[in-house]
């Protein structure tokens, strides 16, 4: 009996052990972080990134990277936001919230799904490197080298060009696709795939621009703007890339005005913010009328509510735009003007790359081909 009650005491003990082990192991696999380490090395413009904690691939075969270091290698500002428990980055535009503890990314007010929960290891954020590469559209080169896996991230800053879209033939807005279009539009892009730039169109208008320029709003403008003594105290012009000069338009039907002298006391049209304004305040002896672009200005003209529009000699170049409404150019141009791209004073390394990219697609002649669509009176639209 006594040897009985012995067994029966040493299975009891056998079994709170048992239980005392699953019980341990159960608490290791629950506050063990479902994920491996990864011998993955991450570069940004080929410098290497790096980590306080390692990147590591999840059960799901998601490389987790610390969202910190990669976004602040690519410039980003980065924090912490307690009152919502969000990890978030800044730049450019771009804005991506991290809800922790959640399977998804917020990036520009988007909610995007992801097949891993934003997690907290080791007091770094850890986001899968696909939500990089793939929501955010960087290019990435993935090489291996003696096992290990290299991802090379090729993060291009993005630059915010301000253009008003409102002056055909340089910018204006295409009708069927909703498109910026035009000799300055295809200009811009061709310097910026020539030097490397990632560039983001914005349409500004014109006498916002160089304010939008100063206040940081913009990085570069590119809208038919005339290198000026005035505009150069402010900001870097890059070497001209069109020259041209100022007209006056008239009605075809206007027997009354054959010059600038005739200007004397009539109504005259310019838009505003432009050299033209400038110097028609300085030198005519007449009533002003600004306008914002340059459609309206033209319909003012045609419907007589001004006497005539003086504006770039763009309308030379353009003759069907003039035929097409009864209007003419009078005379020789009134000023001889360089047009070019402009970028902050201190930008001096944006303004480099600029002038090399214009430089290169003249040399290729991109820039030719450029100029005879958009410009060429015979391919004019």
């Amino acid at each position: 009996m006594q040897w009985i009650i012995s067994m029966q005491k040493e299975v009891t003990a056998l079994k709170l052990k048992l239980v005392l082990i699953m019980t341990v192991l159960s608490l290791v696999i629950l506050l063990t972080p479902a994920v491996a380490q990864a011998d993955v090395s991450v570069f940004v413009n080929e410098q290497p990134v790096h980590f306080d904690g390692q990147p590591k691939v999840d059960q799901r075969g998601n490389i987790m990277v610390p969202f910190r270091p990669v976004f602040a290698a690519m410039g980003a500002e980065v924090w912490y936001s307690n009152a919502d428990d969000t990890a978030n980055a800044q730049q450019d535009g771009l804005h991506i919230i991290l809800p922790i503890g959640e399977a998804k990314a917020i990036v520009n007010g988007e909610e995007i799904q992801l097949n891993t929960i934003i997690d907290v290891i080791n007091g770094n954020t850890m986001i899968p490197f696909s939500l990089i590469t793939d929501t955010i559209n960087y290019d990435v080169v993935t090489k291996e080298e003696s096992g290990d896996l290299l991802l090379y991230l090729n993060y291009k800053p993005r630059i915010v060009v301000g253009s008003d879209i409102s002056y055909p033939p340089f910018e204006f807005i295409d009708e069927d696709t909703g498109e910026y279009v035009g000799f300055d539009i295809d200009l811009i892009n061709a310097i910026a795939k020539e030097a490397d730039l990632n560039i983001e169109i914005k349409n500004i208008s014109f006498d916002q621009l160089v304010p939008s320029l100063r206040n940081n709003t913009i990085d570069v403008i590119i809208s038919a703007m005339t290198i000026t003594e005035h505009r150069e105290k402010v900001m870097n012009f890059t070497e001209p890339y069109f020259e041209s000069g100022l007209c006056i338009v008239v009605n075809s039907n206007n027997d009354t005005i054959q010059g600038v002298t005739q200007l004397a006391g009539k109504t005259v049209a310019v838009i505003g913010g432009t050299l033209a304004q400038s110097i028609a305040e300085q030198e005519l002896d007449g009533h002003l009328r600004s306008f914002g672009t340059v459609n309206e200005a033209l319909a003012a003209l045609k419907s007589n509510q001004v006497d005539a529009f003086i504006e770039n000699d763009v309308f030379q170049i353009n003759k069907i735009n003039l035929t097409e409404n009864n209007l003419e150019v009078l005379g020789e141009r009134l000023t001889t003007e360089s047009l070019g791209i402009a970028a902050r004073l201190h930008d001096t390394e944006l303004l480099t790359k600029l002038n090399q990219g214009l430089k290169e697609i003249k040399e290729s002649g991109e820039y030719a081909d450029i100029y005879n669509k958009w410009l060429n009176a015979e391919n004019a639209k």
